[in-house]
């Protein structure tokens, strides 16, 4: 007087994700007729759902990992246009800093040729001028020597005046102390040196 039954509740279908046959629980009596016990195989259940729940977490983790990688990528693309910035950045200042550089050592070539014209024409000032004060003094020098050779000849005819008239009146003097009538022959001229050649101008 013992029984022994066995019995599976099935689904009709499985739910969405299951893989496999529709899910089914195994149920099973055995023991006397007067208190049979009941027995209950929920394994191909539980596999089931474990698997369900094994294929969501692996979707989350593949999820997690596709966004994992696309915020990688993203902060890679953030770091290289970062990194690009920075680069156009430094190359802005570099150039920058180099047409400070070429404008500065422009300004002072500037400055440097300006320098050097000033110098230049106070230089040509300063010839200018001694050329000039040379000249100056040569024409007052060429002046004086002329000044002096004027003066120079004008005492010469002046001392040959002088000493015409002291010969006349010597040969007068012998006329009247010879005795003689009429007046005397005139004396010859007296020897003025030729006049100095002018100083060049």
């Amino acid at each position: 007087l013992a029984l022994d039954m066995r019995g599976l509740l099935a689904a009709g279908e499985g739910p969405k994700g299951w893989t496999g046959p529709p899910p089914a629980v195994g149920v099973s009596w055995r023991g006397p007729l007067a208190a049979p016990r009941r027995e209950a195989d929920a394994g191909p259940l539980t596999g089931g759902i474990a698997a369900i729940v094994l294929q969501r977490e692996l979707e989350r983790i593949e999820l997690f990992e596709m966004e994992a990688n696309e915020r990688a990528r993203l902060q890679g693309r953030l770091g290289l246009e970062r990194q690009r910035r920075e680069d156009a950045r430094r190359a802005a200042e570099e150039a920058a800093r180099r047409a400070r550089e070429a404008q500065v050592e422009s300004e002072r070539q500037a400055r440097e040729r300006a320098r050097i014209e000033a110098e230049a024409t106070r230089e040509r000032a300063r010839q200018e001028e001694r050329q000039r004060q040379e000249a100056e003094a040569a024409r007052r020098a060429a002046e004086e020597a002329e000044r002096r050779r004027a003066a120079a000849e004008a005492q010469r005819q002046r001392e040959a005046d002088a000493q015409r008239q002291r010969d006349e009146a010597a040969a007068l003097r012998r006329l009247i102390e010879a005795g003689q009538d009429g007046p005397p022959d005139p004396p010859p001229p007296a020897q003025v040196p030729p006049p100095l050649p002018a100083a060049p101008r």
